[in-house]
């Protein structure tokens, strides 16, 4: 049987003797597991095992505890999420906060001969989610690595206790492999790729037991047991999302489905990973060495997913994940159907309704890619005198404006051919789905690759009001050599082009962010002044700039001065670093001058976060994607149209707001009106509650294309409801 997103959990506690056995099945194994042993250092001259303190006596009947530093992208952070569920599920127990051997605690309290709880100081095992995108990066890992294994240990030596296994994940792991085991003082004891997670529990004990010396026949090399960094090209860790527990719960078994929403992970901000991996090879990228080839999760767990962190994890904005996100495209024919033999009725009938929401979605893009596949894209003159009849053409459809039966952007290439197949469910079409599922929840998504901005997915972005009107758009060098020596597939025409399409579909004031690298090999000056230039044109709302950093694998290293074309890194780094200081420079004008034209007085949709860095603020985020502040002695009108003071406010709360004046990236605003969209106060219980809910799959189109009517107060203030 294909593995089954749901987990069956049966635990079993002798209260005699503090001990417990766990059951665990994920439709491909069963682990049984002692959650409570605890070794202790040996530490007596006699050699016989002692406990020197009842801290470390009671921290021995606790299951093992773990805690997670990550560093980079969003994508890490979601790893992180699928790492906890697995040590989770094995019967660890995630520590409270950052371990105070790594604070300023520990070493004060040793200082000064002052006791320290040993529980709070120190966990079993520490774990590092690492980043291998930059040099810089890489350095600031193996810095804290070199940190914590020394203070563990000292802090592990004034307890009696052993140290914390440390374990090194993701993509420093996967490209820096046994390096990180070996020396008389490595900095890993366990080393686990991003493909290989389900892996950890095991290489974690094999970290205990050659801990104690038992190291079998390995030397420590490519083969440790102790490192698993084999990449795959189908792992996409679908299973390991949360379950909507308010269907199962009409079902008997429902004390055994974990449902991963504890207390300690929820918010209104979420990530949910789509699809994994790299196929594009840029020769400056070392992703597609340290995250495998490219590959796309099934799309109804995905929408699963967000169904239980709308309706269930109070999430008010998710984030859709990948490393080339809006590349994702699955076969009609792979849809999961693992769960389509459940014995219990209500998972069945979600996947039904979930089947029922995607063909929708893609009959829907398919309408608007039909829509106008006379109008020639490639003519970009035509384009431009025929906007007006374009979005004419497509009104009511879905909101939407210009379409194309393109499946990429114009005007770009791809080095890969992906499915071509009418019926494939690509990221406009999942983009969609997720849009109608969760009418309450905004979506936005990262990171994208240029080239896959066909027209009707400008056009769902630009109809449906819960999906942010953001665009990320990597840029990387703004002249054609450049961008050719690294494989990016587009001219700076081209796009340029995307930018004035994008504006067109969805407005001039969607805003647009970047990636820039200065200094690329053999980049001149000149060829530098064509990214500032393109720079200064577009006017990105956000930057991401740095100097080139040759990285070990890359195609631009592997190839470098092989004599067909050249890569050397020859760019002298004072150099990068004017270069680099001249395109924030000019960002920096672009930000000054929208900043000053563009937002004053705009009204943003914000999502609440919380307090502010200062006393009696209050932040959250815009539909753009900037962080908004304001007072929280500031009066607004709440839901029913009377007034209220704004510390009523709470995270996941929709505030509509007036921009007062913006600084760099940080909009000061008035909040003017709580929009709390309409939705359910308890999660349903039913399928046929649910559509009654969200609206029947085949009345979908109809239903948000008449909309909703806004609630009393942002229509007193002009504010359109966030549910159209």
């Amino acid at each position: 049987m294909a593995s089954s997103l749901f987990s069956f959990i049966f635990i079993n506690v002798n209260k005699n003797s503090h001990c417990s056995s766990l059951l665990i099945h994920r439709g491909h194994s069963y682990i049984n597991k002692s959650l409570f042993s605890k070794r202790l250092y040996s530490s007596s001259s006699s050699g016989s095992s002692e406990v020197t303190s009842k801290h470390s006596s009671l921290r021995s009947l606790l299951p093992s505890s773990y805690a997670i530093h990550t560093y980079g992208c969003a994508m890490n952070f979601a790893d992180a999420d699928v790492v906890r569920r697995i040590l989770d599920d094995a019967g660890y127990r995630e520590h409270a906060g950052v371990p105070s051997a790594l604070t300023a605690d520990a070493h004060h309290a040793a200082k000064r001969g002052m006791p320290h709880d040993v529980s709070r100081s120190l966990v079993d095992v520490y774990l590092v989610n690492t980043c291998a995108i930059r040099d810089s990066a890489e350095t600031r890992v193996a810095n804290h690595l070199k940190h914590a294994r020394n203070a563990f240990h000292h802090e592990a030596s004034r307890h009696r206790v052993e140290p914390p296994v440390i374990a090194v994940l993701g993509c420093m792991a996967e490209r820096v492999k046994a390096d990180l085991l070996k020396g008389d003082t490595p900095l890993a004891d366990a080393v686990c790729g991003p493909d290989a997670y389900r892996d950890l529990p095991r290489l974690i004990d094999v970290a205990r037991r050659r801990r104690s010396g038992a190291r079998g026949d390995d030397d420590g090399g490519e083969h440790a047991p102790n490192m698993n960094v084999k990449l795959s090209s189908t792992e996409t860790y679908a299973d390991f999302a949360p379950v909507p527990s308010s269907l199962v719960m009409l079902d008997d078994d429902a004390h055994a489905v974990r449902t991963h929403l504890d207390d300690g992970r929820q918010g209104p901000m979420r990530l949910v990973s789509i699809m994994r991996g790299c196929a594009n090879h840029c020769t400056f990228c070392v992703v597609p060495k340290t995250r495998g080839p490219e590959r796309s999760r099934d799309s109804l767990s995905i929408l699963r997913e967000c169904y239980v962190l709308s309706h269930e994890g109070g999430a008010r904005e998710i984030t859709l994940l990948g490393q080339n996100v809006n590349s994702y495209v699955r076969a009609a024919s792979d849809a999961d159907t693992s769960d389509d033999c459940s014995p219990q009725p209500s998972l069945r009938a979600l996947n039904e309704f979930l089947g029922e929401v995607l063909r929708q979605a893609v009959d829907d893009v398919q309408r608007l890619r039909s829509a106008n596949h006379d109008v020639d894209d490639d003519d970009d003159e035509r384009e431009d005198e025929n906007d007006e009849s374009i979005t004419a053409a497509t009104n009511g459809i879905i909101g939407g404006t210009y379409t194309s039966a393109f499946y990429s952007s114009p005007g770009f290439a791809t080095r890969y051919q992906p499915p071509q197949s009418e019926d494939a469910i690509r990221f406009a079409a999942l983009l969609l789905a997720c849009s109608y599922l969760c009418p309450n929840t905004r979506f936005r998504f990262t990171s994208p690759h240029p080239k896959d901005f066909p027209l009707e997915l400008l056009s769902v972005i630009a109809g449906r009001p819960n999906i942010c009107k953001q665009l990320h758009l990597p840029l990387q060098s703004g002249n054609d050599r450049v961008l050719s020596h690294m494989r990016r597939g587009y001219s700076s025409e081209a796009f340029m082009q995307l930018v004035r399409r994008a504006r067109a579909v969805i407005g001039d004031n969607v805003a647009l962010s970047t990636d820039v690298i200065s200094g690329f090999s053999s980049e001149t000056e000149e060829e530098h002044r064509d990214t500032v230039d393109v720079m200064r044109k577009v006017q990105f709302d956000q930057a991401f700039t740095f100097a080139y950093s040759e990285r070990p694998g890359t195609p631009a290293h592997r190839r470098a001065g092989n004599g067909e074309v050249s890569f050397v890194d020859d760019v002298d780094p004072s150099a990068k670093q004017v270069r680099l200081e001249a395109t924030i420079e000019v960002f920096l004008d672009g930000l000054v001058k929208r900043n000053t034209t563009v937002e004053p007085g705009r009204i943003h949709l914000v999502v609440v976060e919380g307090p502010g860095r200062d006393p009696g603020q209050m932040r959250g985020r815009t539909d753009t994607n900037r962080v908004a502040v304001w007072n929280s002695s500031a009066v607004l009108l709440d839901d029913a149209g009377d007034t209220a003071d704004a510390s009523v406010l709470r995270p996941g709360d929709f505030v509509a707001c007036r921009v007062l004046r913006a600084e760099m990236r940080t909009l000061f605003v008035e909040p003017l009106a709580r929009i709390n969209a309409e939705g359910p106060t308890e999660p349903p219980r039913t399928c046929a509650e649910l559509a009654r809910m969200v609206g029947a799959p085949e009345t979908f189109l109809r239903r948000y294309e008449t909309g909703r009517t806004p609630v009393p107060g942002p229509e007193r203030l002009g504010v359109k409801s966030f549910i159209a």
